[in-house]
């Protein structure tokens, strides 16, 4: 038997840790949801929330979402004390939060945490739903312990309501790299626009250049196939022309912005991991075809976002 200590399909919500700070920015909104795990977050990922709250004008909400089994048969009593310590630890971690985050921002934007008990994802994704983005920070885990934090991590850039934006351990913006945001185009006949249009945004407000990228690959069995009279090295011109006659449109929004197009030769995992080394910000969309239902991520999108060298942003496609 086994008693679970949250609420059952809903998300109970515990506790307000904080409220707005003073002095907030006219016009602020709370845009970017932050979970905090019961670790806490290190000072890369504070630093790099503070930077994505000033590049979007908006403020942070934290939130830690407490959600145990007890595995053993367990009184009211029983339960309701291990609620309070679990929230005990919750509101340590958000104050800790909290305090990183206000000596990194000041009083200009405003800062709020909120501690809920209910299923981690369920209740991140309803959270979601009042956000401009999910900042997710990746960490540095045993098997185990990625095992449960990777279904977390998935579940929610799967299913939120917004952007999710992951940023890999220790991650920090060099200032004396090129500013590049990437997004990665599957089908552009068909496909593109969100990805395009999120990175061309994140662009144009930071100032970075704008690459968008496609990777072809099939295996060398099927290649003679594809080829027939073709060269690679010609196949992969007539891709990209493709791909710029299709997608160029998309960026007549931003004309200061500098684009490339270019389409590689590499499995789309590696190209796309590749991408994220020495971009700022790879996008990515989020579908599964086989999936007849709900928004889900493909397995190229999860081993991006599992071995991504630096923030990868997944959209929803509204394929």
């Amino acid at each position: 038997m086994t008693t679970d200590t949250s609420t059952t399909g809903t998300t109970q919500q515990a506790t307000q840790q904080a409220t707005e700070t003073g002095g907030g920015a006219t016009g602020t909104t709370i845009g970017v949801l932050l979970p905090v795990p019961a670790g806490g977050l290190d000072d890369a990922a504070l630093d790099a929330a503070a930077e994505e709250a000033r590049t979007r004008g908006c403020g942070i909400e934290l939130a830690h979402v407490v959600h145990v089994t007890i595995g053993v048969p367990a009184s009211s009593d029983q339960v309701r004390q291990v609620d309070s310590s679990l929230g005990e630890v919750g509101r340590r971690v958000l104050t800790a939060a909290a305090d990183g985050l206000r000596e990194r921002l000041g009083d200009d934007v405003p800062v709020t945490s909120e501690l809920f008990f209910g299923p981690v994802v369920a209740t991140l994704v309803e959270r979601s739903a009042g956000a401009e983005v999910v900042f997710l920070p990746r960490r540095d885990l045993g098997r185990l312990e990625r095992l449960v934090t990777s279904s977390v991590s998935n579940g929610v850039a799967a299913r939120a309501h917004v952007p999710v934006l992951s940023v890999p351990p220790g991650w920090r913006r060099s200032p004396t790299r090129p500013r590049i945001v990437t997004a990665a185009v599957d089908h552009p006949e068909t496909s593109g626009a969100a990805e395009i249009g999120c990175a061309l945004e994140r662009a144009a407000a930071t100032g970075a250049a704008l690459h968008v990228l496609r990777a072809a690959w099939v295996p060398q069995p099927y290649q003679g196939v594809v080829f027939q009279d073709q060269t690679r090295e010609e196949l992969l011109i007539e891709a990209r022309r493709e791909l710029e006659d299709a997608t160029r449109h998309l960026v007549d929004a931003h004309p200061e912005v500098s684009v490339t197009w270019d389409v590689v030769w590499e499995r789309p995992v590696d190209a796309l991991v590749r991408a994220s080394h020495r971009s700022e910000l790879l996008v990515l969309g989020r579908r599964h075809p086989s999936l007849p239902v709900g928004s889900h991520l493909g397995p190229v999108a999860r081993s991006v976002l599992r071995h991504s060298e630096g923030p990868v942003m997944v959209v929803e496609t509204g394929e």
